[in-house]
C-alpha cells in the first residue's frame, strides 16, 4: 500500500489541479465579456467542472487537516481551525464584497442580493438569480463555508461515538439525501417550468444550495492503525459538497 505524504507535504500535483480549475472556471464566465467564440464552446460550456475540482481539492485538503488529528487519538483544535479558515478567507472576500457594494459600476449585473447574505453566507440558499445576479459567484464560497463549519463537529460527534457503522450511515443519507433532494428539484422544476421561463431554477434548486450537492469520496490521508482505528477505516470515506449540473445548464 502506498504510503500517504506528511499532512504538511507540498504536492505538485495539487497545485497544478487547481490551477486548472482555476483556467476552466475562467473560460466558463468569459460569457460576461463575450465569451471565446464559437470554436471554444466545448471548452468553455463546460467549465462548471472547475468549481467541482475546487470542492474536491478542499475536502482533500481541509477534510485531511480535520480527520488526521482525531484518526491519531488527538483533540481537533477548533479554534486554530476556524481562525486559520478565517484569515485565509474573509480579507480578500469582503475587499470584494465591499467594492460591489460601493461601486454598483463596478458590478457585472445591476442587481445584487442584500449584503447579509454574502456575510451570513446564505447567498446560495435564497437567491433571486433573474433579478440579483451580481456577485452570485459567491455561492460556491458559502458552500466551503458551510462545510468548514459542520465537518469538523460532525467528525468530532462521530469520533465520539466510535462506531464505524455510524459514520457509514451518516456518508449514506448525506449522499443518497443530496440525490434525492435534486431528484425532487429536477422533477418539479421540470413539470412546472421546463424553459426557466419564471425564474432559473435550475440555479436555485439544483446547482447553488448546499443541501443539493452531497457526495463521498475516498482518500488516504487518515491512518487505519493508533488508538482510534475505527477512524482510519471509516473516515477515509469524507463527505464532500459537490454539483454535477445539466449539460444545459449556464450559471
Amino acid at each position: 500500500m502506498p504510503v500517504a505524504p506528511a499532512a504538511d507535504a507540498r504536492l505538485p500535483g495539487l497545485d497544478l489541479l487547481r490551477a486548472i480549475a482555476v483556467v476552466w472556471t475562467m473560460l466558463f464566465h468569459s460569457f460576461v465579456v463575450g465569451g471565446l467564440g464559437p470554436d471554444w464552446t466545448w471548452l468553455s460550456r463546460h467549465g462548471w467542472m472547475g468549481v467541482d475540482l475546487f470542492f474536491v481539492l478542499s475536502g482533500y485538503l481541509i477534510g485531511g487537516q480535520v480527520l488526521a488529528p482525531l484518526a491519531a487519538g488527538r483533540r481537533l483544535d477548533l479554534a486554530d481551525f476556524y481562525r486559520r479558515r478565517a484569515f485565509r478567507i474573509l480579507p480578500a472576500y469582503l475587499a470584494v464584497l465591499a467594492a460591489y457594494l460601493a461601486w454598483p459600476g463596478f458590478r457585472e449585473a445591476p442587481g445584487m442580493e442584500p449584503a447579509w447574505k454574502f456575510l451570513s453566507f446564505t447567498l446560495n440558499l435564497s437567491i433571486d438569480y433573474a433579478r440579483h445576479a451580481a456577485f452570485s459567484h459567491a455561492w460556491s464560497l458559502c458552500v466551503e463555508e458551510h462545510f468548514y463549519l459542520l465537518f469538523p463537529l460532525l467528525a468530532i460527534g462521530l469520533m465520539r461515538r466510535r462506531s464505524g457503522a455510524a459514520c457509514a450511515v451518516v456518508v449514506a443519507l448525506a449522499v443518497l439525501g443530496g440525490l434525492a433532494l435534486r431528484a425532487l428539484a429536477w422533477q418539479h422544476g421540470m413539470a412546472e417550468d421546463p424553459a426557466l421561463a419564471r425564474r432559473n431554477w435550475f440555479v436555485e434548486d439544483l446547482y447553488y444550495p448546499t443541501w443539493a450537492c452531497c457526495a463521498w469520496r475516498c482518500s488516504p490521508r487518515a491512518p487505519a492503525s493508533g488508538p482510534t482505528p475505527w477512524a482510519g477505516r471509516c473516515c477515509r470515506c469524507r463527505w464532500r459538497c459537490w454539483s454535477s449540473p445539466a449539460p444545459a445548464a449556464t450559471a
